[in-house]
């Protein structure tokens, strides 16, 4: 649940801190911070039908969910770009690695197809599904008259784009399969009169020119502990020196017997960290607030999963934190 204070504090460095942890990436091109869909094109909702990413296909899991750090993974993937009947033109990819969205959030990888790019690319079917595909490139280069050189590739109609990127990530089960996912969307422009120099042009120009998902990773979720719940009525009061009380109900999950605290700015959503991973299991704390306007969540857990960090007003389920306490795993149905 989330509660806002209206207090001032310098924002912190945590979109460094969190580059830092989810490098390296596999890719001349890639960028990785608050590089989402909104980022380039605020307020697009993403509702195109043309082009659409439908797999990450697993090549090597360097490090799964359940060894070293046990909130992220690191693996090398293969990534699907599918266009439909109508060729595209300047294709990008953003993939959340927090566990949040491609569209809104503010942790992505972000990719296109780079040079080299051929008019004569070779084709083949690496999945055997009968659609012809290129791997890792040279890709399709269906703009050789611009001038100057366009320099993003592009994709025919009936085709599919596989890139390889190896990137670590929050292992986020939002399916409650059993199985990471992450939200991923695929950019492009319609015809061939748009610019492309390079990959902060590869980005979409409107909502019918980009397609937003759910993709399985192929990577299981650590196995063991019960999954998590959630808590309700959150409210907060100031104290005369300046500080927060926070307090709350207790977790809808009898398993659960600690919570934890975190903070982000109003505004900015999803952007929380972590305040305190644990309450010694009481339900309040009290904090020194940062400065601005801030939003509150607090998050039951057991010894080994985290629950609910609350919904959205759409309904949908708040992204972890990229310093979550622990791995989030949800327990259904609880209120």
């Amino acid at each position: 649940m989330r509660f806002p204070t209206r207090r001032v504090l310098r924002a912190l460095a945590i979109p460094s801190l969190a580059i830092a942890l989810l490098a390296p990436i596999v890719s001349r091109a890639a960028e990785i911070g608050n590089f989402c869909i909104h980022h380039y094109a605020a307020g697009i909702s993403c509702q195109g039908t043309e082009a659409e990413i439908t797999r990450l296909q697993p090549v090597t899991i360097l490090e799964d969910c359940a060894s070293g750090d046990p909130t992220t993974a690191e693996a090398t993937f293969r990534v699907w770009y599918f266009v439909g009947p109508s060729t595209i033109y300047d294709a990008g990819l953003f993939l959340a690695l927090n566990g949040g969205s491609a569209l809104s959030g503010g942790m992505c990888l972000h990719d296109f197809l780079e040079p080299p790019l051929t008019t004569f690319p070779i084709y083949g079917d690496a999945d055997t599904n009968g659609r012809p595909d290129i791997v890792n490139g040279p890709w399709w280069d269906g703009e050789p008259f611009a001038m100057p050189t366009d320099l993003c590739g592009d994709v025919q109609a009936g085709t599919e784009a596989v890139k390889t990127l190896t990137f670590r990530f929050v292992c986020t089960d939002s399916t409650s399969d059993g199985i990471v996912d992450l939200s991923v969307c695929a950019s492009w422009h319609s015809g061939t009169m748009a610019r492309c120099d390079g990959l902060s042009d590869a980005t979409p120009p409107s909502s019918m020119r980009c397609k937003c998902g759910l993709v399985e990773t192929g990577v299981p979720m650590p196995a063991g502990g019960p999954p998590a719940g959630r808590i309700a009525g959150l409210s907060l009061q100031r104290g005369l020196s300046g500080q927060l009380q926070l307090s709350w109900a207790a977790s809808c999950s009898g398993s659960d017997t600690d919570y934890g605290v975190y903070e982000g700015t109003l505004g900015q959503f999803p952007n929380h960290h972590r305040v305190a991973c644990t309450t010694a299991g009481a339900t309040s704390a009290t904090i020194q607030p940062g400065g601005g306007n801030r939003y509150y969540l607090v998050v039951p857990h057991n010894p080994q999963r985290e629950g609910s960090y609350g919904t959205s007003t759409g309904g949908f389920e708040r992204a972890p934190a990229v310093d979550a306490c622990l791995p989030q795993a949800l327990q259904n149905p609880c209120p």
